[in-house]
């Protein structure tokens, strides 16, 4: 048997526990029925359930932190100056929350007999974003798409 204020008051029977809860106003609650004698604590009732079901919130707000993302950036390799800033300011954005960016060069109709345009506008990008990322798989060829993924450092 627990007070309401954390003491033991050790071993004493149901009927015991329920009069010192009764004469103090407040109501038993076993809060270990495994243990050996099983723990019962003095207390209200109310404030009690409120308490484990705070608990219960705050440990699955723990459970939902964010997780890192794979997000995508596409352009074309043709891509103007001041469009591909903007790429980069977002793709630092993401990277500052800590996600990885999967960067994609699409190259449309005869554009891909020009793969070195391409390759040229990743290798600026992983230049301009190498103080906060690092390369975590290196270019590559899917079909008519150039892509690189990079992760924060």
């Amino acid at each position: 048997m627990i007070s309401p204020e954390g003491e033991n008051l050790g071993e004493m029977t149901r009927e015991e526990g329920l009069k010192k809860a009764q004469e103090q106003g407040l109501d038993l609650v076993v809060v270990n029925q495994k243990a050996d004698p099983p723990v019962a604590k003095i207390l209200e009732l109310k404030k009690f359930i409120y308490e484990k079901k705070k608990q219960k919130q705050q440990s699955l707000r723990g459970k939902k932190k964010k997780t890192q993302e794979l997000k995508q950036l596409r352009f074309k390799p043709n891509i103007g100056p001041h469009d591909l800033e903007i790429r980069l300011k977002r793709a630092r954005e993401f990277l500052e929350d800590g996600n990885k960016i999967k960067f994609i060069v699409q190259f449309l109709g005869r554009q891909i007999t020009h793969k070195k345009v391409g390759e040229a506008k990743i290798n600026q990008i992983l230049s301009a974003l190498e103080d906060i990322a690092e390369v975590e798989k290196e270019p590559w060829f899917e079909g008519k798409r150039l892509m690189v993924i990079v992760r924060p450092k």
